[in-house]
């Protein structure tokens, strides 16, 4: 049984790497530096409360901060939207964490009775849970063009105090789990209750392009994009706070020299290829969410071979580049990867396992070594 998941997954690894060059994401980093982008953060919406109260945002109160958007020029944009960010003039981000239910029954018709944009940090765990987004409201948020649909991690656990392995895991089940649920590849994580350590935040950056956390203030375009701040918007918000805080919008501020990203990681998220995703069915006994596995393979094209080499190392430095080395270390955990670097160019393969069932590291290898003789390189 083993062995015929291996033939299925071969054949659409080796057609994905033919493709990898035509079909694949931009880098979606802030096209100007210094300018002030208040990000905005909400969780629910209702005058009911059945959590939280503070987390309820009342609908009224919800519409009239959305009117005050527009009625005063304000452009709520998506995180993508940064890539173009010379196109607006006073940039705002909203944000929904959790993804809750509401934020289709409530929050979609005041986006498209005002024509704003919002995002949602998707538990990818809860998907279906209650009072959670089903995967057919993700599907249909993503479609309307209004909402793009982002990772709040598969558990809710917090990321800064997980080992490497669970940490990993966390990241590919949770992109998968959304992908697969609003059709596209999210490309920026809330890390769960706002906390990530440096290791975290490393490890992330190889998923997503931007990092997203509680602590207020307002992001600058240029600053660590693993470490974007927010400003809470909460239940009885005066309208006045609400203005204040976005009244900084678009406006070009000084770059503190302390919180600028580390160089290899801002051309990294510059570049124009990104990690391509797909997901595979498999025969057998299907995981939690019905998927065995996913295999993901990802081409970066650096500026220099130099970042290239930067890249990789300090995607060794994670455990991002030969893991598992040994067969204990497969009989351990469910996450294989494999990096080759040549010239200005990385390719990853990783394979994630749902599985308690692990595959003998002797075929992982065999994955890997085919996924790079179709790229036209060798191991």
């Amino acid at each position: 049984m083993k062995k015929k998941w291996i033939w299925l997954l071969l054949p659409a690894a080796l057609l994905l790497l033919i493709l990898l060059h035509v079909h694949s994401l931009a880098r979606l980093a802030p096209s100007e530096i210094g300018r002030q982008v208040p990000v905005l953060m909400y969780h629910a919406v209702g005058d009911d409360c059945w959590g939280e109260e503070h987390l309820f945002v009342r609908p009224a109160e919800l519409e009239q901060q959305l009117q005050y958007l527009s009625e005063n020029g304000y452009e709520t944009i998506f995180f993508e939207d940064l890539a173009h960010l010379e196109r607006y003039e006073k940039p705002v981000i909203l944000t929904f964490d959790d993804g809750y239910d509401d934020n289709y029954t409530l929050l979609l018709p005041l986006l498209q009775k005002y024509h704003m944009k919002a995002t949602i940090f998707m538990i990818a765990g809860d998907i279906g849970g209650p009072h959670k987004l089903t995967q057919p409201q993700l599907r249909e948020l993503t479609q309307s063009g209004l909402v793009s649909i982002q990772s709040h991690g598969w558990s809710h656990h917090e990321m800064e105090t997980m080992k490497r392995p669970e940490l990993l895991k966390e990241m590919f089940r949770s992109r998968n789990a959304i992908a697969a649920a609003s059709g596209r590849v999210p490309y920026a994580v809330s890390y769960p209750n706002g906390r990530s350590s440096e290791r975290t935040r490393k490890i992330a950056g190889w998923f997503y392009t931007y990092g997203i956390r509680t602590f207020e203030g307002v992001y600058v375009t240029g600053s660590d994009s693993m470490l974007i701040e927010r400003i809470a918007v909460k239940r009885d918000t005066p309208l006045e706070a609400f203005q204040a805080a976005c009244q900084s919008a678009g406006q070009p501020t000084a770059l503190d020299a302390d919180a600028a990203p580390v160089a290899s990681f801002v051309l990294v998220q510059r570049l124009p290829l990104a990690p391509t995703f797909i997901k595979y069915e498999a025969h057998g006994q299907a995981g939690a969410n019905g998927l065995r596995g996913a295999l993901y393979v990802e081409y970066y094209e650096c500026i220099t071979p130099q970042l290239a080499q930067t890249m990789y190392r300090e995607g060794k430095a994670n455990g991002l580049h030969n893991f598992p080395e040994t067969a204990a270390d497969a009989a351990n955990g469910s996450i294989y990867c494999r990096t080759l670097v040549d010239g200005n160019k990385v390719l990853r393969v990783l394979l994630f396992q749902y599985q308690e069932e692990q595959i003998p590291l002797q075929e992982l290898e065999a994955i890997c070594k085919s996924g790079f003789a179709a790229s036209g390189k060798s191991t």
